[in-house]
Formats: C-alpha cells, sequence, structure tokens
C-alpha cells in the first residue's frame, strides 16, 4: 500500500523563505567544551588594527621570528581580522605577553590570551607603558598612580623614580586613546596630565583611533568637506547655506570686524564698499590706495658735472677685485683662447690680406724663376750621375784555367832536382851562383 505526500512535501503549499538580507540562526547544541578549552589553553588570538595594510599571512610568518622562543609555535588565520599562535611550552607564552605592545608594518596588533569567552570584541585589551607629563612633583605618589590608573582602564604595573613617573595600562585597543586628562585637587586648583605611550606606532591626530590616520578620518570635517567637494557635481551658482550648529566651531577672533554686506535675492556677496571710505579700527579713514605696480626710480644725476660713464675695464680695481667671474658649467680648465696658442707659421691680420691682382701674381712668378714669363727659362744641367762607373761597377775578367801541360812544367821548374841542375850548370858557365 503506497502512501500519500502532503502538500508541502510536494511542494505546492506556500514558500516559506527567510527575510532577505539576514544571515541564518542556528541554534548550538548542549556541549561539554572542558576538553577543548584545555586544549587550547596556551594559544594566543592576535588582531590587526589596520587590515587594509597589514597581511595576516605576512604576519603569521614574520612575527614570531621576533620572540626568542624554546619550543615551538604555529599560527593560522580565524577570519574577521583575528589570528592564533598555539605555544608547546607556557614560557614562551607568557614572555610574548610580558614584552607587548607588538606592531607590524607600522600598525599596532592586538595580542591576547585566549579565554572561553563568546565577544566579537575578542581581543581588544593593549598594554602601554604611559608617562605623566605636567603631574606635578609633590603628587608623584602611588595612590596617585592608582587612581589614574583604574579611571583610565586597568592598571598592571607602575614605576615611580626622581625623573619620571609611570604605570603599565591594559587599555581598549578598538575604543580612542586618552592622551590628556584634567586632574582635579582639593583645593580646586587643576592641572592637565598628558598621557605619553611608548611603542605608540601610526593612529589618527584627531580621534586618536588606531585603526587609521587622520588623513582617512571620517570625524574630521575638513576631509569630509573636501571629499564631497570632489564628489558633487559643481553647480553653476551655489547658494549661501548655515552650516548645523553640531559643526559650527567658535573661535575668539583678534578683532571684531563689520560682518560683510550679503544681496539677499541673489544670496551673494554685494558690491564692497569702496578703498577710501574705509576706517581702521581706531576710526581713521584708510585714504587713497597705495598701488602696487612696481616703479622704477631713476638714480639722482649730479646736473653740473655728469658721471662720464666708463668701460668695464676702466672700473677701480677695488670695484673690480670683488667682481666674480662669469658663470660657466664647465669644471674643467679654461682653454686658451685661440691668440694665445702659438702657431707654427706666423698669421696675417685683416690689414694685411689684400685682393687678388693678376699683375702681382705674375710679378710673383717671374720672381720664383728668375726670369720674364716671355722667355723661356734658362736650362740646368740636369742632375743625374754615371751610375755604370760608380754605383755599378764592370765585373771583373774571368780566370784563366791552367792546362795539365802548363802545371807539370811549372812543377818541374819548382822540384829540387830542377833547381841544382840549374845551379851546376850555372856554376860550370861561371855565373855568380850566390
Amino acid at each position: 500500500m503506497s502512501r500519500r505526500y502532503s502538500r508541502e512535501e510536494k511542494a505546492k503549499g506556500p514558500i516559506t523563505s527567510q527575510p532577505l538580507g539576514g544571515p541564518k540562526r542556528i541554534r548550538a547544541p548542549e556541549l561539554d567544551t572542558s576538553a577543548l578549552i584545555q586544549a587550547n589553553s596556551l594559544t594566543l588570538i592576535g588582531r590587526v588594527t589596520n587590515p587594509q595594510e597589514q597581511s595576516i599571512c605576512a604576519l603569521i610568518a614574520n612575527l614570531p621570528k621576533k620572540w626568542s622562543l624554546s619550543g615551538s609555535v604555529s599560527g593560522s588565520d580565524l577570519g574577521h581580522d583575528c589570528f592564533q599562535f598555539r605555544f608547546e611550552l607556557e614560557e614562551d607564552l607568557r614572555t610574548v605577553l610580558a614584552n607587548r605592545p607588538y606592531h607590524f608594518c607600522y600598525w599596532m596588533v592586538i595580542l591576547q590570551r585566549w579565554e572561553p569567552t563568546i565577544s566579537r570584541s575578542f581581543p581588544s585589551h593593549l598594554p602601554f607603558w604611559i608617562r605623566l607629563k605636567g603631574l606635578p612633583l609633590h603628587y608623584w605618589h602611588h595612590k596617585m598612580i592608582y587612581k589614574i590608573g583604574h579611571e583610565l582602564g586597568t592598571l598592571e604595573d607602575y614605576e615611580i623614580s626622581s625623573t619620571s613617573a609611570r604605570m603599565r595600562l591594559l587599555v581598549d585597543g578598538l575604543q580612542p586613546l586618552t592622551v590628556e586628562t584634567i586632574i582635579e585637587y582639593i583645593s580646586g586648583e587643576e592641572s592637565l596630565v598628558t598621557l605619553d605611550y611608548e611603542g605608540l606606532e601610526n593612529h589618527c591626530s584627531l580621534c586618536f583611533r588606531l585603526t587609521h590616520l587622520r588623513a582617512e578620518c571620517p570625524y574630521d570635517l575638513i576631509t569630509m568637506s573636501t571629499t564631497a567637494a570632489t564628489t558633487s557635481p559643481t553647480p553653476q551658482r551655489q547658494t549661501l547655506q548655515k552650516p548645523p550648529p553640531s559643526q559650527i566651531i567658535s573661535v575668539a577672533p583678534r578683532t571684531q570686524l563689520a560682518p560683510p554686506v550679503v544681496d539677499v535675492e541673489n544670496n551673494f556677496p554685494a558690491e564692497v564698499e569702496p578703498f577710501d571710505s574705509r576706517v581702521d579700527r581706531h576710526g581713521n579713514p584708510f585714504g587713497e590706495r597705495v598701488s602696487t605696480r612696481a616703479s622704477f626710480v631713476q638714480p639722482l644725476r649730479n646736473k653740473i658735472t655728469p658721471q662720464q660713464e666708463t668701460s668695464r675695464d676702466e672700473r677701480p680695481r677695488d670695484q673690480m677685485r670683488h667682481m666674480s667671474p662669469p658663470y660657466t658649467r664647465s669644471r674643467e680648465p679654461r682653454r686658451p683662447r685661440r691668440e694665445e696658442v702659438p702657431h707654427r707659421f706666423p698669421r696675417r691680420s685683416g690689414l694685411e690680406k689684400r685682393r687678388y691682382s693678376p699683375e702681382r701674381h705674375r710679378k710673383n712668378l717671374e720672381s720664383d724663376n728668375h726670369c720674364p714669363l716671355d722667355e723661356e727659362p734658362p736650362t740646368r744641367p740636369p742632375v743625374e750621375r754615371n751610375l755604370n762607373l760608380v754605383d755599378f761597377p764592370p765585373p771583373p775578367p774571368p780566370l784563366r784555367v791552367p792546362s795539365t801541360d802548363e802545371v807539370m812544367e811549372e812543377l818541374r821548374e819548382c822540384s829540387p832536382a830542377t833547381k841544382s841542375s840549374r845551379w851546376r850548370s850555372s856554376w860550370h858557365d861561371g855565373e855568380d851562383c850566390s
């Protein structure tokens, strides 16, 4: 037997949807969270004060490098501008908390030990060492420090010495900082005390929040008016409107001036009265307006003995001594002028130059040739010499080779037997053989 479906199961009924623009609500079940609370006991929760300038991923990677830890630490992004650090040792966690405050990218970082709380403003506490300036010396007492600390936040510690008085205060980093306070005494006197925050980085100098600078402050009327003027279109004619009472700032003027005359019909200032009819605060008229046009006054001249104009070179030596040299861009030593450079050949001046003349040219040629141009120049002996006799003499005659008979005949004549026979024959003939 088949089951019949209802109208809701068949989707025939009216569609019931949650309202647009709101998150869906889910009720949490009842759980025993004691084990998870114990597991997260060594955890720090942090928050960045300016998410546009501070990257959580870069912060998790670089912030632990500033800590000298004995154990390990791990970090993760929790969303909503928050992050966490899990420590291994309790000593490391306490050391990190004792060295607060921290900053990243020149903006403050809020670090607080995790607590089992459900709050959108957690973490928010930020400790600062604050130096008190302007407190009378005879009120540098621990009771006075306690009173100021408990009025401004949570007092953690204080230091009083002969030169300064300061306290360690736990303040709310999501709210504006208190930079000045007025101390009222029993005698009815008052004193303005300035709070100097040590280690404070970028913040707004107008509202003293840690989330932006003064140029981006939403409470600055000047910034709001400038932004509105740049974003809104410029009308052809602007009407004078009175600002709301909340934006009027009363400032005591130095002198009370008469209000300007305003044309009610056109909402524009009327023509200003002439300058001559104006009076100052003593009732004296201004008089005629002095022209602002620059006028050149000629110097006084001596009409009896007019001064003669002197050139620069004729000026007195005391004036020439204080004259500065001409400006030059070059830092190299000055090069000599063309007149100062020694030339190889003397140069003619402009007066010595003459125009070309055919007759003068003809005379110059005749002087070079030592004869008139109409006659033929005398022939000169050629500059030459007998190269065959001087440079290239004739070769010697070849040597004659004697024949065999001549050689044998010469040998016979030179032999000792031939010489002795010749001596004998000459002796028999009666010749002198000595």
